[in-house]
Protein backbone atom coordinates (compact mmCIF):
# COMPACT_ATOMS: atom_id res chain seq x y z
CA UNK A 1 0.00 0.00 0.00
CA UNK A 2 2.83 2.39 0.85
CA UNK A 3 4.51 1.65 -2.47
CA UNK A 4 1.34 2.49 -4.40
CA UNK A 5 0.90 5.71 -2.42
CA UNK A 6 4.55 6.58 -2.96
CA UNK A 7 4.21 5.93 -6.70
CA UNK A 8 1.14 8.14 -6.79
CA UNK A 9 3.03 10.92 -5.06
CA UNK A 10 5.98 10.54 -7.42
CA UNK A 11 3.63 10.65 -10.41
CA UNK A 12 1.91 13.79 -9.01
CA UNK A 13 5.33 15.39 -8.52
CA UNK A 14 6.37 14.65 -12.09
CA UNK A 15 3.08 16.00 -13.45
CA UNK A 16 3.36 19.14 -11.34
CA UNK A 17 6.95 19.68 -12.52
CA UNK A 18 5.94 19.23 -16.18
CA UNK A 19 3.07 21.67 -15.74
CA UNK A 20 5.41 24.20 -14.12
CA UNK A 21 7.92 23.93 -16.99
CA UNK A 22 5.20 24.25 -19.65
CA UNK A 23 3.62 27.17 -17.81
CA UNK A 24 6.96 28.98 -17.61
CA UNK A 25 7.30 28.70 -21.39
CA UNK A 26 3.71 29.89 -21.81
CA UNK A 27 4.41 32.86 -19.53
CA UNK A 28 7.33 33.89 -21.74
CA UNK A 29 5.14 33.68 -24.87
CA UNK A 30 2.39 35.75 -23.27
CA UNK A 31 4.87 38.36 -22.01
CA UNK A 32 6.33 38.64 -25.52
CA UNK A 33 2.82 39.04 -26.95
CA UNK A 34 2.08 41.83 -24.50
CA UNK A 35 5.34 43.62 -25.32
CA UNK A 36 4.75 43.32 -29.10
CA UNK A 37 1.19 44.61 -28.83
CA UNK A 38 2.25 47.54 -26.67
CA UNK A 39 4.98 48.42 -29.18
CA UNK A 40 2.51 48.22 -32.06
CA UNK A 41 0.00 50.43 -30.23
CA UNK A 42 2.72 52.92 -29.36
CA UNK A 43 3.95 53.10 -32.97
CA UNK A 44 0.41 53.56 -34.31
CA UNK A 45 -0.23 56.25 -31.71
CA UNK A 46 2.92 58.13 -32.76
CA UNK A 47 1.93 57.84 -36.41
CA UNK A 48 -1.55 59.10 -35.61
CA UNK A 49 -0.08 62.12 -33.87
CA UNK A 50 1.95 62.95 -36.97
CA UNK A 51 -1.02 62.29 -39.24
CA UNK A 52 -3.27 64.53 -37.16
CA UNK A 53 -0.78 67.37 -37.67
CA UNK A 54 -0.62 66.69 -41.42
CA UNK A 55 -4.41 66.48 -41.63
CA UNK A 56 -4.76 69.81 -39.86
CA UNK A 57 -2.25 71.48 -42.21
CA UNK A 58 -3.93 69.94 -45.25
CA UNK A 59 -7.34 71.12 -44.07
CA UNK A 60 -6.05 74.67 -43.57
CA UNK A 61 -4.45 74.59 -47.02
CA UNK A 62 -7.75 73.51 -48.57
CA UNK A 63 -9.60 76.32 -46.79
CA UNK A 64 -7.04 78.85 -48.06
CA UNK A 65 -7.35 77.53 -51.62
CA UNK A 66 -11.16 77.64 -51.46
CA UNK A 67 -10.97 81.30 -50.35
CA UNK A 68 -8.61 81.99 -53.28
CA UNK A 69 -11.11 80.30 -55.59
CA UNK A 70 -13.90 82.56 -54.30
CA UNK A 71 -11.70 85.61 -54.87
CA UNK A 72 -10.86 84.46 -58.38
CA UNK A 73 -14.53 83.84 -59.11
CA UNK A 74 -15.27 87.42 -58.00
CA UNK A 75 -12.43 88.78 -60.14
CA UNK A 76 -13.59 86.65 -63.09
CA UNK A 77 -17.15 87.96 -62.72
CA UNK A 78 -15.85 91.54 -62.50
CA UNK A 79 -13.71 91.07 -65.63
CA UNK A 80 -16.70 89.59 -67.46
CA UNK A 81 -18.92 92.52 -66.43
CA UNK A 82 -16.30 94.97 -67.78
CA UNK A 83 -15.71 92.89 -70.92
CA UNK A 84 -12.02 92.66 -69.98
CA UNK A 85 -11.04 89.60 -72.01
CA UNK A 86 -7.32 89.76 -71.21
CA UNK A 87 -7.82 89.69 -67.44
CA UNK A 88 -10.77 87.31 -67.81
CA UNK A 89 -8.60 84.78 -69.66
CA UNK A 90 -5.84 85.17 -67.06
CA UNK A 91 -8.31 84.65 -64.18
CA UNK A 92 -9.89 81.66 -65.95
CA UNK A 93 -6.45 80.05 -66.35
CA UNK A 94 -5.62 80.70 -62.68
CA UNK A 95 -9.01 79.27 -61.74
CA UNK A 96 -8.36 76.07 -63.73
CA UNK A 97 -4.91 75.64 -62.11
CA UNK A 98 -6.35 76.31 -58.67
CA UNK A 99 -9.16 73.78 -59.18
CA UNK A 100 -6.57 71.14 -60.14
CA UNK A 101 -4.58 72.00 -57.02
CA UNK A 102 -7.70 71.83 -54.85
CA UNK A 103 -8.58 68.44 -56.33
CA UNK A 104 -5.06 67.10 -55.65
CA UNK A 105 -5.05 68.45 -52.11
CA UNK A 106 -8.52 67.08 -51.43
CA UNK A 107 -7.31 63.61 -52.50
CA UNK A 108 -4.29 63.97 -50.25
CA UNK A 109 -6.52 65.06 -47.36
CA UNK A 110 -8.86 62.09 -47.93
CA UNK A 111 -5.88 59.68 -47.98
CA UNK A 112 -4.54 61.13 -44.74
CA UNK A 113 -7.96 60.76 -43.11
CA UNK A 114 -8.15 57.12 -44.28
CA UNK A 115 -4.68 56.39 -42.86
CA UNK A 116 -5.69 58.06 -39.59
CA UNK A 117 -8.78 55.86 -39.32
CA UNK A 118 -6.74 52.74 -40.15
CA UNK A 119 -4.20 53.56 -37.44
CA UNK A 120 -7.03 54.18 -34.97
CA UNK A 121 -8.32 50.68 -35.73
CA UNK A 122 -4.82 49.23 -35.29
CA UNK A 123 -4.52 50.95 -31.92
CA UNK A 124 -7.92 49.65 -30.81
CA UNK A 125 -7.04 46.10 -31.91
CA UNK A 126 -3.68 46.30 -30.16
CA UNK A 127 -5.31 47.43 -26.96
CA UNK A 128 -7.76 44.52 -27.16
CA UNK A 129 -4.82 42.12 -27.72
CA UNK A 130 -2.93 43.61 -24.80
CA UNK A 131 -5.95 43.17 -22.53
CA UNK A 132 -6.41 39.57 -23.71
CA UNK A 133 -2.73 38.76 -23.23
CA UNK A 134 -2.73 40.32 -19.78
CA UNK A 135 -5.81 38.31 -18.76
CA UNK A 136 -4.15 35.13 -20.11
CA UNK A 137 -0.96 36.03 -18.31
CA UNK A 138 -2.75 36.47 -14.99
CA UNK A 139 -4.47 33.10 -15.42
CA UNK A 140 -1.14 31.50 -16.27
CA UNK A 141 0.49 32.98 -13.18
CA UNK A 142 -2.25 31.47 -11.02
CA UNK A 143 -1.92 28.12 -12.76
CA UNK A 144 1.87 28.16 -12.33
CA UNK A 145 1.50 29.02 -8.67
CA UNK A 146 -0.91 26.13 -8.20
CA UNK A 147 1.47 23.78 -10.01
CA UNK A 148 4.33 24.79 -7.76
CA UNK A 149 2.16 24.29 -4.68
CA UNK A 150 1.18 20.87 -5.97
CA UNK A 151 4.83 20.02 -6.56
CA UNK A 152 5.67 21.06 -2.98
CA UNK A 153 2.78 19.05 -1.61
CA UNK A 154 3.90 16.01 -3.60
CA UNK A 155 7.45 16.32 -2.25
CA UNK A 156 6.15 16.64 1.29
CA UNK A 157 3.91 13.56 0.84
CA UNK A 158 6.85 11.55 -0.54
CA UNK A 159 8.99 12.38 2.46
CA UNK A 160 6.10 11.61 4.84
CA UNK A 161 5.57 8.21 3.23
CA UNK A 162 9.29 7.46 3.42
CA UNK A 163 9.26 8.41 7.11
CA UNK A 164 6.18 6.32 7.68
CA UNK A 165 7.77 3.34 5.96
CA UNK A 166 10.84 3.80 8.10
CA UNK A 167 8.81 3.92 11.27
CA UNK A 168 6.60 0.96 10.36
CA UNK A 169 9.57 -1.00 9.04
CA UNK A 170 11.57 -0.23 12.20
CA UNK A 171 8.73 -1.31 14.47
CA UNK A 172 8.29 -4.53 12.52
CA UNK A 173 11.99 -5.26 12.86
CA UNK A 174 11.83 -4.69 16.60
CA UNK A 175 8.76 -6.89 16.90
CA UNK A 176 10.45 -9.66 14.95
CA UNK A 177 13.54 -9.46 17.14
CA UNK A 178 11.44 -9.68 20.30
CA UNK A 179 9.81 -12.84 19.04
Amino acid sequence: MFKALKRLCIWLGIMAEDMTNTDSINQAVVERGIRNSKAQASKASEDNGKLAGNISMSKEQLKKELRQKEELQGLLAYAASKNDEANGANYAEQMANLEDTIKDNQEQYDNLEAMYKQNTQIIAESIRQIQKFQADFNQLKIKTSMSRSMEGLSTMMKSSITELQGMVGGEMSESMEKL
